[in-house]
């Protein structure tokens, strides 16, 4: 590894295994960890010249660190690689399907929040079909999964949200990633919206976000996707047998009894 002239802003590049989180100290402090396609990149400001022992220490939520390993590397160069200014890669935040993880191969998946949003189902002049938005409401939290976006190459994903706009999270999203990463999510834009019309919310749709919410948030997540959607008393057509949703999964018996529970605990009427 080369000396690095003061005050040198520098990412630091650690193989290290995918469960990995945590912070280094090469004489210059410690630094957390945030992670790019797999690896941990870590920024340090090399003050004088990095030393050959890795202190990787694993940082738990509250800020404790609860183990900590020294590790001598005769040549530095086989473990670390510079990259000046390596940009992070983005996230997304999924609210609907997006939660489910098998409609999607989106890397380093993991449950987040959403503060200040609610969701609702939404008619769309440019889809004719009712689907899962989100509309800002100041008093509400959802969960949810995030995702990278290798490359920030947004294009499959906005092709697959065909009708949503794409917006900046800001900080509204609770997560786990330090330091945060660029975050965003969808919403059907307003003008789009209709408020009248025979279209239904499909029921193989349904089917996808509780397996997924049911996976990353057990029983109670379940209810509480439930209990932050507006809109059931839209129509929902039983299409089970013949699944219309492009992306539709199959529900054990015991998962369909659930989705057919809180549709009942909500009033939805099943056409």
């Amino acid at each position: 590894m080369t000396h690095h002239s003061p005050e040198c802003l520098v990412a630091v590049t650690v193989l290290a295994p995918e469960s990995f989180r945590g912070g280094c100290s090469f004489g210059t402090g410690l630094r957390r960890f945030s992670r790019d396609g797999g690896q941990l990149l870590c920024r340090i400001t090399a003050h004088r010249q990095v030393k050959s022992t890795l202190s990787l220490q694993t940082i738990a939520p509250d800020g404790q660190v609860t183990q900590r390993s020294w590790i001598r590397i005769p040549n530095v160069d086989i473990w670390l690689s510079l990259r000046q200014n390596a940009p992070m890669t983005p996230y997304f935040f999924g609210y609907g399907s997006l939660v489910n993880r098998n409609t999607h191969a989106y890397p380093d998946g993991r449950p987040a929040q959403l503060q200040g949003w609610r969701r609702h189902w939404v008619r769309t002049e440019r889809l004719g079909q009712v689907f899962l938005s989100v509309r800002p409401h100041a008093t509400t939290t959802i969960d949810g999964l995030i995702a990278a976006v290798p490359g920030a190459d947004w294009q499959a994903l906005d092709a697959r949200e065909t009708g949503y706009n794409r917006i900046g999270s800001g900080t509204a999203v609770v997560h786990d990633i330090i330091p945060a990463p660029e975050m965003a999510h969808y919403s059907i834009p307003p003008e789009s919206h209709r408020k009248q019309g025979d279209d239904t919310i499909l029921l193989s749709y349904v089917d996808v976000v509780v397996q997924g919410f049911l996976r990353e948030y057990g029983l109670d997540g379940v209810g509480r996707f439930f209990d932050t959607t507006e809109g059931w008393e839209t129509p929902i057509l039983n299409d089970r047998a013949s699944p219309r949703y492009p992306r539709h999964q199959i529900l054990t018996p015991q998962e369909t009894a659930l989705v057919d529970q809180h549709l009942d605990r909500v009033k939805a009427h099943i056409v």
